[in-house]
């Protein structure tokens, strides 16, 4: 089974620039490839970005030709998303995508997560806020708002790793959908 976790910096749509909200954003819905004009350095970042986001889509293609369980991961608002190759993929008949929200594992920010998914079905492992006027469905608390930083660091950083208990469900239902595939495989190749 492969996990992609394509890094989401130059897609994130939190790039929003100035006062203190983030670096400046590298692309948009009609320069989704990258802005013109940008700087050297972010014109690398948004390139770098590109190559990764093409690389990322060429191993979920591969995936599902050789029929390999596999899961692309970004947030929810990603730019990734609406990209070429990725919106293609969506379209594919094996391929399904569901999200998932970071505040129903106890974590003070929603964090809305998008999984991408062929071979295999982790839609059971995502839960959803359901929030009732700003206050999430699970702690009945104000999410907390992902601008800005913390000691120095962005707050989109800090809320990067997946929450322990999301990946105890997903490394369950992920073991489970490959048991059951090779345990048909096995059925199928002695019932010959």
């Amino acid at each position: 089974m492969v996990w992609i976790g394509t890094p989401r910096s130059s897609w994130s749509r939190a790039r929003r620039g100035g006062g203190g909200y983030g670096p400046p954003p590298l692309r948009d819905n009609t320069f989704i490839w990258g802005l013109p004009d940008l700087s050297e350095s972010d014109a690398h970042k948004a390139h770098v970005g590109n190559v990764l986001l093409k690389f990322s889509a060429a191993v979920f293609r591969l995936c599902i030709q050789l029929r390999i369980p596999v899961v692309l991961e970004n947030p929810l608002t990603s730019m990734l998303w609406v990209s070429p190759p990725i919106r293609h993929l969506l379209q594919h008949r094996h391929v399904m995508h569901e999200y998932t929200d970071f505040c129903q594992e106890g974590c003070p920010y929603r964090k809305r997560t998008q999984l991408m998914f062929a071979f295999l079905d982790v839609r059971q492992c995502c839960r959803q806020c359901h929030s009732k006027r700003g206050a999430c469905s699970f702690t009945g608390r104000p999410h907390e708002q992902l601008v800005g930083t913390r000691g120095g660091v962005f707050l989109t950083k800090l809320a990067e790793p997946y929450p322990p208990s999301l990946c105890k469900r997903l490394a369950s239902s992920i073991g489970f959908s490959i048991c059951a595939t090779l345990s048909n495989s096995l059925n199928n190749l002695f019932n010959r």
